[in-house]
């Protein structure tokens, strides 16, 4: 999930403007895949030279919950 706008405050954006908010399923077999990642870094409107990055912080990101989550 995300949002360019309200910052951390994800439950306000959703009340308020919940259009603004992207959603992206993660399907525990695959994982994260980078065309997500990509599709969220774009839809936050991220210039096109920090993608890669973003794509990179993503990926991580998601690696670190998918790791937590199936240690339970």
């Amino acid at each position: 999930m995300a949002s360019a706008a309200g910052g951390m405050d994800i439950e306000e954006v959703a009340a308020k403007t919940p259009e603004l908010i992207m959603k992206e399923t993660i399907d525990p077999a695959v994982g994260f895949r980078s065309f997500q990642a990509r599709k969220l870094a774009f839809g936050l409107g991220l210039p096109a030279e920090l993608i890669g990055q973003a794509v990179e912080v993503h990926a991580a990101h998601s690696t670190a919950l998918m790791s937590r989550w199936m240690l339970r």
